[in-house]
């Protein structure tokens, strides 16, 4: 899901158009309240969240009593321990413009509420003014029939006017990022990137509801860039997420304004992000390694891969499929023959081939496949750290230099909170189709 400001260029000029964000203070009031309820729904004290957060618990009770511009970076934390979007808690606060053009409850419509306070909230927390340009070009559906939401008809334009990017094009784009950021070990840093472009990470509690309708958004102005991760997602995913959100940043802002959600998964510009963020996590050259020799491809499996790279089985599945080593992509993530391919992983990995290690210990994120015992462990997510240049974990987000949780959360406050690393799993399809019945 991809935000920008809007900028119109006249005769070389260019306009912003802006919303000034109005804080009503009497809402002040209201946002505390909803942080308390927040706070005893899960049974915590103040004492014991300002315990946490190494703040006194005096504090969270002024936090609650409407004390809320003061201690933005409180709060952010504050909801990291509670698991809350920001949304739930700022609603109406920050009095942005109606992203829509319907009062309706519809999908779309929560989803550019909930990004939008995400987005008037990291603004202010580093210190930017929350003034959001005019609202971007989104699509959704009402009562099951196709919407647009924008008046701007040639925005309309220029996003229907882009072109899926040539295979080669997004491959070059990829080794591009890697060479520039440096990142020649597995598996590729995604938050590094992130870090070194200067763009803040927010990693959002969203509502089970909306589990598979938002799985990242970014936002970029002159002075302020933001990536969000759905953080209900497992791990591979969110890392996939952000290599996603990294091509809209990079690539697509010059083009045109767009929110993207599930309807249009099938635009040029979603369908780019999808094949660069392959090509970036699982990089070609490290791929035919892998197939180099023949042998080669009776050591792989696609759970083995997907460790290998740290992404997804059902992605490591796809790249597999798209260099012939596996005949059908649907064929193994039927259940049957992911158990069958799991057995086989585990069995390799514990009887660790000599073979098996040259192949994939060499630049991989397996501790059991590393050549030796010497890897470092990042203390508070279990990931190894392969790379000693990096500044970030490549697993959770967070600061390698932090040795506890409390120092990390206040000290980068943007990134994943290791407290929620391995949420429980998503309801299934059936459970899913179940709720919306009822």
């Amino acid at each position: 899901m991809t935000f920008k400001e809007i900028s119109r260029h006249k005769k070389d000029r260019v306009i912003m158009v802006a919303v000034k964000t109005r804080h009503n203070p009497l809402l002040s009031k209201q946002v505390g309240l909803r942080l308390q309820e927040a706070r005893e729904s899960k049974g915590l004290k103040p004492e014991s969240v300002g315990s946490l957060l190494r703040i006194s618990g005096t504090i969270i009770t002024q936090i609650e009593e409407g004390e809320i511009e003061k201690y933005l970076k409180e709060i952010y934390g504050m909801l990291c321990i509670y698991t809350t979007p920001v949304h739930q808690i700022f609603e109406g606060y920050f009095n942005a413009e109606n992203p829509t053009n319907t009062s309706e409850k519809t999908d779309i419509n929560d989803c550019i509420c909930y990004v939008l306070d995400s987005i008037n909230f990291h603004k202010i927390l580093m210190g930017r003014a929350s003034a959001l340009s005019i609202l971007p070009f989104a699509s959704g559906k009402i009562n099951g029939k196709p919407t647009i939401f924008s008046k701007d008809r040639e925005e309309i334009k220029k996003k229907k006017s882009l072109k899926k990017a040539i295979p080669s094009i997004l491959e070059s784009r990829s080794k591009e990022v890697i060479e520039q950021h440096k990142l020649h070990k597995l598996p590729i840093n995604v938050y590094q990137i992130a870090a070194n472009l200067g763009v803040s990470v927010s990693f959002e509690s969203l509502p089970s509801e909306m589990y598979m309708k938002i799985k990242g958004f970014c936002y970029k102005d002159e002075e302020f860039s933001l990536i969000g991760v759905n953080k209900s997602h497992p791990i591979s995913l969110q890392r996939f997420t952000m290599a996603h959100e990294l091509h809209h940043l990079l690539y697509d802002f010059n083009a045109a304004r767009f929110l993207c959600g599930p309807d249009n998964a099938d635009e040029a510009f979603e369908w780019n992000a999808e094949h660069f963020a392959a090509e970036l996590l699982m990089p070609r050259n490290l791929m035919l390694r892998l197939v180099s020799n023949p042998l080669n491809i009776n050591y792989l499996t696609v759970n083995l891969v997907a460790k290998h790279f740290g992404v997804s089985y059902e992605a490591a599945a796809i790249r597999l499929n798209k260099f012939g080593l596996i005949q059908s992509y649907l064929e193994v993530c039927k259940k049957d023959y992911r158990e069958k391919d799991k057995k086989k992983t585990d069995y390799l990995i514990q009887n660790k081939c000599t073979y098996l290690t040259a192949v994939f210990g060499l630049e991989t994120g397996i501790p059991d496949l590393q050549l030796n015992d010497k890897f470092t462990i990042h203390e508070l997510c279990g990931a190894p750290i392969t790379d000693p240049s990096h500044t970030i974990c490549w697993h959770c987000g967070l600061e390698l230099q932090g040795k506890n949780l409390d120092d990390s959360c206040l000290k980068n406050p943007y990134r994943q909170n290791p407290s929620n690393l391995f949420p429980t799993k998503a309801p299934s399809f059936e459970i899913r189709q179940k709720r919306k019945r009822k």
